[in-house]
C-alpha cells in the first residue's frame, strides 16, 4: 500500500506560514512601502543637511541609516512573524499539530486519503490520482 510518513515540527509550521505570508499581495506591498519610503524621506532629510547646511557628517549617519533600513526592516519583520505565530498557537494546539502523520489510500475505498496525526484520524474524500487531493499534496510536501 502507498503510504507517507512525515515529521511535523515547528520550523515546518513557521516556514508554512512565512510561505503564505511571503504569497499575500497585500503584505508584500506594505513591506515594500515600508523598505522605500522611510529611506526615501530620510535620503530626502540627508540631502537637505548637505545642501542647505553643508554638514557632509549629519548628512552621512542619516543616509546610512536609511541604507540600513532598507536592508534590515524585511529581516527584521520576518523575525517578528515568526515570534508571532508561535504565540498564536497555545501549548493544547502545538501538541496536536507537532509529531509524526500519516498519509494512506484507504484500501476499502480509493477515492478516500487516510491522515493519522497526533489529534485525529481523518478521512479526505476527492479523486486520488487525477488532480485533487493529490495535486493540492505534492504542492506543500516539496
Amino acid at each position: 500500500m502507498f503510504e507517507i510518513e512525515y515529521e511535523f515540527g515547528e520550523e515546518d509550521l513557521i516556514r508554512f506560514n512565512e510561505i503564505q505570508f511571503m504569497r499575500n499581495e497585500e503584505i508584500q506591498h506594505n513591506i515594500k512601502k515600508n523598505r522605500w519610503l522611510v529611506p526615501g524621506v530620510m535620503g530626502v532629510i540627508g540631502g537637505f543637511y548637505y545642501f542647505y547646511y553643508g554638514d557632509m557628517k549629519s548628512s552621512g549617519y542619516i543616509v546610512a541609516m536609511a541604507a540600513l533600513w532598507a536592508v534590515l526592516s524585511p529581516k527584521i519583520m520576518m523575525l517578528d512573524l515568526r515570534r508571532q505565530i508561535l504565540k498564536n498557537y497555545t501549548a493544547k494546539e502545538k501538541s496536536n499539530l507537532f509529531g509524526t502523520y500519516t498519509l494512506s489510500i484507504d484500501p476499502a475505498n480509493p477515492n478516500y486519503l487516510l491522515e493519522k496525526s497526533p489529534a485525529a484520524n481523518i478521512k479526505w474524500r476527492g479523486r486520488v490520482g487525477q488532480g485533487g487531493i493529490w495535486q493540492t499534496l505534492c504542492l506543500y510536501l516539496y
